[in-house]
């Protein structure tokens, strides 16, 4: 289904969903009753409305990215990463989780190198925690060595909860 049917079926039931909380205290007690519940209650009507707007900003700042994934041009989404994570200096964990997926996806082992030493230098955190697509990359570009001393590093200093996977992809560059 298209992104933007999603985005607009999702705001749609939401609204009549609003409205209907909204207009139900009117119809089922009388109005000078409905006006007094709201009055009493209108926090709640607010508190919904700033839900909604804070997904909607969510999606609309996302916008592009997720216009380019719905189109899977791999190109294009990994210049887009590119600008967010080099140029505009956002190095989170989610861009470089994405960019890094974006480089194996187009099978470009030297861009997700460059990405790893950059990640290293300029949020470490960022690097721990995609560990599994940097070792992955390793294992793809043919790098057995590099790829078992990357993942020997990772298996000795990490508590994630990708443990096991360390441990298994560590295990399997043994065997390689």
């Amino acid at each position: 289904m298209k992104f933007k049917t999603v985005f607009a079926l999702f705001n749609g039931i939401i609204l009549f969903s609003f409205l209907l909380v909204f207009a139900l205290p009117f119809f089922v007690l009388d109005i000078g009753m409905a006006q007094s519940f709201w009055g009493t209650n209108w926090y709640v009507l607010l508190i919904l409305v700033l839900i909604l707007a804070l997904i909607n900003s969510y999606f609309i700042a996302n916008w592009r990215l997720m216009v380019l994934l719905e189109r899977e041009d791999w190109p294009a989404v990994g210049e887009y990463l590119e600008r967010m994570v080099y140029r505009r200096k956002k190095w989170s964990t989610r861009y470089v989780h994405l960019l890094a997926s974006t480089y194996l996806v187009l099978s470009d082992t030297a861009a997700l190198k460059t990405l790893e030493s950059k990640a290293a230098r300029e949020k470490p955190r960022a690097l721990e925690d995609n560990a599994l697509i940097f070792g992955i990359g390793r294992i793809l570009d043919k790098d057995i060595a590099g790829a078992r001393a990357f993942f020997s590093s990772r298996v000795q200093s990490s508590s994630r909860s990708s443990d096991e996977w360390l441990r298994w992809y560590h295990g399997f560059t043994c065997l390689l």
